[in-house]
């Protein structure tokens, strides 16, 4: 069977955790032989440049709705007329394709609309939790109307957001398929490879550096991991922070803040930030820990993996997506969310636990080569959106 063209959709330039498992999905396909596919963007980025590195056809249509997870009615009646020019731009692409995959919650409302107008299957990729915790009400609703009047499947990248997503009142078919990670990245880095990032600190073999990864706002809880690591317990622990502030004005005050905050007192001298790097394998296996210290439930966790694919121990914080990765004490550590001193207690009991922490590593490291395969992600995915074309030519002959 040939490979069906896709126009896969994504309202950020941006590299985020739901760009980077798009990108494997879109790089897997083109070097399996998809030479058709397009994968369209609101606004321009880092992402965008990623993937025409690899050879992907990308169209940049240059349109930020500017519409925040906490909008309300008034301002997504505001962004309609836009909204609709935008919906006619994908419009006028979907009709060069056979599926339409929406990869985010914005992309998913315009590019259901754009789908329904060009008469093509459309699948969502559903990377989010629709609840309070995450968006607004006028967000979550308009979503699940766009998915209940558009969507042939919405994929789930796991049962936190299937769940969340029937509770806002979706009513589409949902597959969970969970984010794969590809192993070989990890695998290649070296000892001294990994060492040089201890010295690029300045950092001794006996100080125990805990390695934070993810974009910079408030949910990611960055400011309950530095509470925590201000114990006498752990006072000559340092961090190294990886990512940046990516998409609000808010983040961008945070990290202002939190930056500012580790230059002083306590913190001084403890905290290194780094901002977006593309070496995450290298720094992760540079560390003694990795800390997921989200304080609303996660929609997956693809940082945990990493840490497991690193080989290092991972805390994570007990809810969403995580739940469904760490078993609590077999192949990482759970906290609960937002607890400052729980956290603080794991780092310790980490640190002073060798036993414990080569068990966590081992059986981390077994989860994420055999549950959460790049393989069985790329699979699934191609096996739902060869679904849609199937069902959508059945219903064409019928």
């Amino acid at each position: 069977m040939t490979a069906p063209s896709v126009l896969f959709i994504d309202q950020s330039g941006q590299l985020g955790g739901a760009e980077l498992s798009l990108f494997d999905v879109v790089r897997t396909r083109l070097d399996a032989g998809a030479k058709r596919d397009t994968v369209a963007l609101f606004t321009e980025g880092p992402f965008a440049d990623q993937l025409r590195s690899a050879g992907v056809r990308v169209e940049v249509l240059q349109e930020d709705l500017k519409v925040q997870k906490n909008a309300g009615l008034t301002r997504h009646l505001a962004a309609a007329p836009n909204a609709l020019k935008l919906a006619l731009r994908l419009r006028n692409l979907a009709t060069q394709h056979e599926v339409i995959y929406a990869n985010t919650q914005r992309a998913a409302v315009i590019g259901g609309v754009a789908a329904k107008w060009a008469r093509k299957p459309f699948l969502w990729h559903l990377r989010d939790m629709l609840d309070a915790s995450h968006f607004s009400r006028a967000n979550r609703r308009i979503a699940v109307l766009t998915s209940n009047a558009c969507a042939r499947t919405v994929i789930a990248n796991s049962k936190a957001t299937a769940n969340a997503y029937r509770r806002a009142g979706g009513k589409c078919p949902t597959r969970i398929v969970y984010n794969g990670i590809d192993a070989v990245p990890f695998d290649k880095v070296t000892v001294e490879e990994a060492n040089a990032v201890r010295r690029s600190f300045a950092v001794g073999e006996d100080t125990p550096l805990i390695g934070v990864f993810g974009r910079i706002t408030e949910w990611k809880g960055h400011r309950i991991l530095l509470e925590a690591i201000q114990c006498d317990e752990l006072g000559r622990v340092q961090v190294v922070v990886v990512g940046d502030a990516l998409f609000t004005d808010a983040d961008r005050r945070l990290a202002h803040e939190l930056i500012s905050l580790t230059r002083r007192d306590a913190l001084a001298g403890r905290v290194h930030w780094l901002g977006h790097r593309n070496d995450v394998p290298t720094l992760m296996k540079g560390c003694d820990a990795i800390v997921h210290c989200s304080t609303q439930p996660e929609p997956f966790g693809r940082v945990i993996l990493e840490g497991q694919l690193a080989g290092r121990p991972v805390i994570a914080a007990a809810a969403g997506g995580a739940l469904e990765i760490i078993e609590d004490g077999v192949n990482g550590l759970l906290t609960p969310p937002g607890d400052v001193q729980s956290l603080s207690a794991a780092i310790q009991r980490l640190l002073s636990d060798r036993e414990l922490t080569s068990s966590l590593v081992a059986a981390g490291s077994r989860t994420a080569r055999s549950r959460f395969t790049l393989a069985s992600y790329v699979t699934a995915v191609e096996d739902v959106i060869n679904a849609a074309v199937i069902d959508n030519n059945s219903c064409r002959t019928g």
